[in-house]
């Protein structure tokens, strides 16, 4: 069986920056505030995640 890649935190981050800025676009609009919130939060979850785990060290962004 092969072996699963190992994916750093801190690469996900600016993937995770462009997910926060899609959900921002989508709570703007009318019809899709609730989901736009709901991607908006999820987008932040890896950075929060990232600066919980480099406490006293400064994240790498």
């Amino acid at each position: 069986m092969r072996k699963l890649p190992n994916i750093q935190l801190s690469q996900s981050v600016p993937f995770a920056l462009a997910i926060v800025a899609v959900g921002f676009c989508l709570m703007q609009t009318d019809d899709w505030k609730n989901i736009g919130a709901i991607v908006f939060s999820l987008g932040l979850l890896p950075i929060a995640v990232l600066i919980s785990r480099t406490s006293g060290n400064p994240p790498y962004l």
